[in-house]
């Protein structure tokens, strides 16, 4: 039998080719794998930072005494990600100037303040919606487990696991007891209020919620001083015996994609309810003076909240204020007498909490009467009217609403 050989050379490049072709084949299919990660890290923070542009009034707004959810940082380096059947999900670890901490109950006797808190970058895998949330994991025990989280509940695990928009407004929750759900909230029952306890034979419960938070501070070897917890509300959710679910967000009131009909576009502006809010908040500067009349004077600004968008059943809203600026003064010989009005005026009408959600847009554009302080100058007067648009795309372009209204008279106080 004669073989024949190739030559070197010839010998040499065939291999070379082969190698060439399992490399390329190799890194396409890598490349392919690349393509096939359903929801990353970056894309993740990349969301999340453009999120933070647009609501930066809402974001910042989380220092305001009345909110659960104080300002905090994210830990983008030890994020994770996970997915359930819903949902990719990145689940990021954070760090608070003041951390939230739980009590629920009924328990079993511990009261033991604890909790971990984490943001959920959430990914919608059919429609591709990007949302995010809070995960909340209080443990009855007391003890503080790190390694229970999202995607993963350890079998001793015992207490309850809720989540909240980035605000602290509770969105849905289960209870566990030795790592499995043994209850989960019903929807639309969280308050601030106690309600009254469904019938025994229900085997339904009402569950408090004690929300604490506490002052820290961290150091370099990952150690944290803290001081003691301060108690800041509770809410109550009616909690029922359920054996489906697994374990994860549910957020029952998401909008659809921007793909509605006209119909459901003029449904979802129709939804929208509008309520008149009163609240005013005044604060002022450091004094300065005496002039050679004995009077001394500091800077004063209030912001008048007064109306209230509520987005239907979506868990979204908004609040607007008109914000004023001024100087107060008094003589400085009589300490006890009230501060009064030596001027105030009309500063601008913003967003002030809440945000507008997916496929909806709106602006408020208000008319402020001029000032009218008082002839003691205790006082100061003050109207509004405003037209707001709101408006929401669809398959056939936008439906939009306008809506005009105006306030009540409104009377400030010099302080």
């Amino acid at each position: 039998m004669t073989r024949k050989f190739l030559p070197p050379f010839t010998a040499l490049l065939s291999f070379l080719l082969l190698m060439f072709s399992c490399k390329k084949e190799q890194q396409e299919n890598i490349h392919e794998l690349v393509n096939k990660i359903p929801f990353s890290i970056t894309e993740a923070k990349s969301w999340y930072s453009n999120q933070l542009n647009k609501n930066i009034s809402s974001v910042a707004n989380r220092s305001s005494s009345d909110n659960k959810i104080k300002p905090f940082a994210i830990i983008w380096d030890k994020a994770i990600t996970c997915e359930d059947s819903k949902y990719y999900v990145v689940e990021c670890p954070l760090k608070f100037d003041d951390s939230p901490g739980y009590i629920v109950l009924p328990n079993n006797g511990n009261t033991t303040i604890n909790g971990i808190t984490r943001l959920l970058i959430l990914k919608d895998k059919i429609s591709e919606y990007i949302q995010s949330a809070l995960i909340h994991i209080y443990s009855e025990s007391g003890f503080v487990d790190e390694g229970n989280g999202y995607s993963k509940r350890k079998n001793d695990f015992t207490g309850t696991i809720f989540f909240t928009d980035l605000n602290g407004s509770f969105i849905n929750g289960w209870i566990y007891q030795d790592g499995k759900i043994i209850k989960k909230s019903k929807p639309n029952t969280s308050s601030i209020v106690a309600r009254v306890a469904p019938p025994p034979s229900d085997e339904c419960q009402v569950i408090e919620t004690r929300w604490y938070i506490r002052t820290c501070q961290y150091y370099d070897d990952g150690s944290e001083l803290c001081t003691e917890w301060r108690y800041m509300s509770s809410t109550f959710t009616t909690y029922c015996p359920d054996g489906s679910g697994d374990g994860g967000y549910n957020n029952n009131n998401s909008l659809p994609a921007c793909n509605m009909t006209q119909e459901e576009a003029r449904n979802a502006l129709n939804s929208v309810s509008i309520s008149h809010v009163d609240i005013i908040s005044s604060s002022s500067g450091s004094e300065y003076g005496p002039d050679y009349l004995g009077i001394i004077r500091k800077p004063w600004q209030s912001q008048w909240t007064f109306v209230r968008f509520v987005y239907g059943s979506t868990g979204y809203y908004t609040e607007y204020s008109a914000k004023f600026t001024g100087i107060v003064y008094k003589q400085n010989t009589n300490p006890s007498v009230n501060w009064k009005f030596e001027s105030m005026k009309y500063s601008n009408t913003q967003l002030t909490d809440g945000a507008v959600p997916p496929c909806f847009s709106q602006t408020l554009n208000a008319t402020v009467t001029p000032v009218v302080i008082a002839t003691d100058k205790f006082t100061a007067t003050v109207a509004l009217s405003y037209t707001a648009t709101l408006s929401v795309s669809c398959l056939l372009g936008m439906e939009i609403n306008r809506i005009s209204d105006s306030e009540p008279p409104k009377v400030f106080t010099a302080g």
